[in-house]
């Protein structure tokens, strides 16, 4: 009699443990179908910020400045420009908020093109302009 209760919580046990392996196993990566994007606002397709004097520093890290086109902002941005920063992301998806526009270092993929893009964005609503995006490859 205790044998056959062994077997039955044998089987019990062995029931719940696959149960546990395929329900919790339905899908590899519950995220897979949600993308993160940046809110690009329709002001319009302009680059207001670009990057120049790019150069490398070492393997991993390059340096740039920063330059707002004053002349082709829009006036809601330019009589609002304290509402606004300057940010970029660095190819590794990194958002920086640029502190020195003319004394910029960012992370680059060594011996690789590493893509990088610049632009205004709106704390308060959280929308960024266009984005001035540039391309650079280290070498070692």
């Amino acid at each position: 009699m205790s044998l056959l209760n062994f077997e039955k919580n044998t089987l019990l046990y062995y029931s719940m443990i696959l149960l546990f392996m395929f329900g919790g196993c339905k899908k590899d990566n519950d995220l897979e179908d949600i993308y993160l994007t940046q809110k690009v606002s329709n002001i319009s397709k302009e680059q207001y910020v670009i990057a120049k004097n790019i150069s490398q520093i070492d393997c991993t890290t390059i340096k740039f400045e920063v330059e707002i086109q004053e002349d082709i902002l829009p006036d809601k941005i330019k009589d609002n420009i304290d509402d606004y920063q300057v940010r970029f992301e660095d190819p590794f998806g990194k958002m920086i908020v640029v502190s020195d526009y003319n004394n910029q270092w960012a992370a680059a993929k060594c011996d690789e093109e590493s893509e990088y893009k610049i632009m205004l964005y709106k704390k308060e609503t959280r929308e960024y302009t266009y984005p001035y995006i540039f391309t650079f490859r280290t070498i070692r």
